[in-house]
């Protein structure tokens, strides 16, 4: 279920798509934009990138969510395990006023403040 998610991305094939546009364009076609949502800083833990789609408590989720929310935030996994199941304790509230995106073969890269995710498919455009 998780491998055939687009957004399912870790940290280090984004890298790999940034820095080789030809393998992006094959994988998820030339000029196609791809969006990063963070985590905000706060005193207990600095900004991470989220992680989806992630499973919590038998859900699964493919953008931030409030379920389960201790403060009524939405938040988002930044480490799952094999399973796609969050780590215990790695998470954090949503950022939505900073989402990072870039477009594949171009050197555009860009932060968005307050973009809004596109309707069911939150992390691509």
């Amino acid at each position: 279920m998780f491998t055939n998610l687009v957004e399912s991305f870790c940290d280090f094939e984004m890298e790999m798509l940034k820095t080789n546009n030809k393998l992006a364009e094959i994988y998820l076609g030339e000029g196609k934009e791809v969006c990063f949502m963070s985590t905000k800083d706060s005193e207990e833990k600095e900004s991470k990138r989220c992680v989806f789609p992630f499973s919590f408590k038998g859900k699964s989720y493919v953008d931030c969510t409030k379920d389960h929310s201790s403060n009524g935030a939405e938040w988002c996994a930044t480490e799952v395990n094999k399973n796609g199941e969050v780590v215990f304790g790695q998470w954090g509230d949503c950022d939505r006023d900073a989402i990072s995106c870039f477009v594949l073969g171009s050197s555009e890269n860009r932060i968005q403040p307050g973009r809004p995710s596109p309707a069911g498919n939150s992390f691509t455009a």
